[in-house]
């Protein structure tokens, strides 16, 4: 089953508590392919995400090029570690789909999830050129338990279920 959401004004948000440890939020230039690669594996090894496995180094530095990525560092110990990321593609008509969304298994439980889609949000409300109308994510059921509550609970309202034998 895959679960497709949106959001069509910023005054839907409903922002997510403050995470339970220090997090921030920095942007991840589109040369720096390599972060979005080892996020999407290490994020995506528990949600069978296995579509951009096989990329090429040449295929990874054009995605990387054509969205804006995100990556949430959340501080233990007082060290920054990466925690988790997400990325935002600009479409046509005012529209910014979250393209990927997730946290590392680490640090699943400590409220990164909310934030980190509260920021991906604003962030999305912020980037079309023209003017955002209309933010936008699909989910499927292996994305995790959490994954279609937060989407709901920060105000995006789904639009389109999809039944496949598909995972």
């Amino acid at each position: 089953m895959q679960t497709s959401l949106e959001m069509r004004s910023p005054a839907d948000l409903r922002p997510a508590a403050p995470p339970r440890i220090p997090a921030d939020l920095t942007p991840v230039p589109p040369e720096k392919d390599d972060v979005n690669r080892r996020l999407y594996r290490g994020v995506g090894a528990a949600h069978a995400w296995t579509d951009r496995l096989s990329w090429t180094p040449e295929r990874w530095a054009a995605w990387t090029a054509s969205v804006t990525t995100h990556r949430a560092l959340a501080a233990v110990h007082g060290v920054p570690c990466e925690a988790g990321f997400f990325e935002l593609a600009v479409q046509p008509r005012g529209t910014v789909e979250i393209v990927i969304f997730g946290l590392l298994p680490d640090y699943h439980g400590l409220g990164l999830g909310g934030w980190l889609l509260t920021r991906a949000i604003e962030e999305a409300w912020a980037l079309h050129p023209d003017g955002t109308r209309r933010v936008w994510v699909h989910t499927r059921r292996l994305d995790g338990p959490a994954a279609l509550p937060n989407y709901r609970a920060r105000g995006l309202r789904p639009f389109d279920a999809l039944v496949s034998a598909l995972p």
